[in-house]
């Protein structure tokens, strides 16, 4: 779904206006349960001085004006990156987790709140929950909460008071007790999400969602390359305009390329990819939840390489949208590049716009031909019937130039052949005057 232009909005009323103030300092607030809100400040989290296993709670530090400032919180405290019931627009919002124990982490803000581009990087301690987005509910009984925009229309249209515009989530390291969200929670607007799982992560995650819980994600991706998940979706109990969810290592039970459930009213609206690399360790995958795409699972794409799926492992996947990719390996020279391509679909033009992409190929040289080996004795007579694992060698030779010749020589050799023709010229004529003249 397109965002409405801002002259479209201000005409519908209904843009989200930020206020101009500067953001207060990062604080905790324990009006109703222990939360603390950067309120747009870069902040890290480690454990307590003291603390050696990490356990009773985290240290909470940012740089102040003239020096690094540190609070310490107990570990039942939740984290935003935002701000509270405060419309001040925020540029960025950055929490890097390294130690300790917290209950969890929103990258946005809580009601009303905006961040423009919010970042969480986990690489240890230990957390229940994640979230890249703000929220619109967690304190329900909050009397000071404008409710006027929380609802799903006003969270799919952007105009709900709950803002966070992209939302990236990095795990690598550390313990996830429960689940890992790239967009927000409950009426919230998230404009595009992405979650890396690293490779470096060991541990166990129950869900990974690319979007948010209830609310609106306009486009979300996620990549898992480690660690175990329980179950992988793009979006739960809400809605998400299109995903896209990687798995190139790692383990992961149950993979849906839109939302777990079969409630055909919510999901992923348009395109829903699921791709699983080789390397990767999927149990079982299915379409999920269909959005407003209704029950033919239209929207839904399945790429998986080969031998990486069995059939009784794919659920519900039209076989027109579902694609068996192989890896293969060009080769030109000392340089190398492997890609995944749909098995008995490459052509030579394929080949050459790879080159071509990852410059592969030297300004000075041309392609003469495509082999099978190394040594350029078989060449490759039909590209779509090569196997996974193939590997395309590309002889090459060197583009002959010519040199042009030097345009002041030309020029010194017209001018004397100019003096020559006019030099003769004067003695003909004077040739025939003495002709006349006898």
């Amino acid at each position: 779904m397109k965002k409405l232009s801002m002259l479209s909005a201000l005409v519908l009323g209904l843009v989200f206006v930020p206020s101009v103030k500067a953001a207060e300092k990062p604080a905790l607030d324990e009006t109703y349960r222990d939360t603390f809100f950067a309120n747009g400040y870069a902040i890290t989290i480690d454990k307590k001085d003291g603390d050696e296993e990490g356990t009773t709670g985290a240290k909470i530090c940012w740089q102040g004006e003239e020096e690094e400032e540190c609070l310490e919180v107990d570990a039942d405290v939740t984290v935003f990156g935002g701000s509270h019931n405060d419309s001040t627009e925020l540029p960025t919002s950055k929490i890097t987790m390294r130690g300790g124990t917290i209950h969890g982490i929103f990258g946005g803000g809580m009601h009303t709140s905006y961040v423009k581009n919010a970042t969480i990087e986990m690489t240890g301690g230990k957390v229940d929950f994640i979230m890249g987005g703000g929220t619109a509910g967690f304190i329900t009984d909050c009397e000071d909460r404008d409710d006027t925009k929380r609802n799903p229309a006003s969270a799919k249209d952007g105009s709900t008071l709950t803002k966070v515009d992209i939302a990236t989530v990095i795990v690598s390291g550390g313990e996830i007790t429960g689940s890992v969200f790239g967009g927000g929670e409950d009426y919230s607007y998230t404009g595009r999400s992405s979650v890396t799982i690293a490779e470096s992560f060991t541990g166990n995650i129950n869900y990974v969602t690319g979007g948010g819980s209830n609310g609106y994600t306009n486009s979300t991706s996620v990549e898992i390359d480690g660690g175990t998940v329980n179950v992988l979706q793009a979006v739960n109990r809400g809605f998400a305009g299109t995903s896209t969810l990687v798995v190139n290592g790692g383990h992961v039970k149950k993979a849906f390329a839109s939302a777990e459930g079969d409630n055909e009213n919510l999901g992923v609206e348009g395109t829903a990819v699921l791709t699983v690399n080789e390397g990767a360790e999927v149990d079982e995958v299915a379409p999920g939840q269909n959005g407003a795409s209704g029950n033919d699972k239209k929207g839904a794409i399945l790429n998986y390489h080969e031998g990486t799926l069995t059939a009784e492992k794919i659920n519900g996947f039209a076989t027109e949208d579902t694609t068996v990719t192989i890896a293969l390996k060009i080769v030109v020279g000392d340089k190398e590049h492997t890609f995944e391509y749909p098995k008995g679909a490459l052509t030579s033009d394929d080949v050459k716009a790879e080159i071509r992409l990852y410059n592969l190929l030297n300004e000075d040289s041309k392609i003469e031909g495509f082999y099978i080996d190394e040594k350029f004795e078989e060449e490759i007579s039909d590209f779509s019937k090569l196997e996974d694992g193939s590997v395309i060698y590309v002889k090459t030779a060197k583009i002959e130039t010519v040199t042009p010749p030097n345009t002041g020589d030309i020029n010194l050799v017209l001018i004397i052949s100019a003096i020559i023709a006019a030099v003769a010229g004067t003695i003909f004529a004077k040739k025939k005057i003495a002709a006349k003249a006898n």
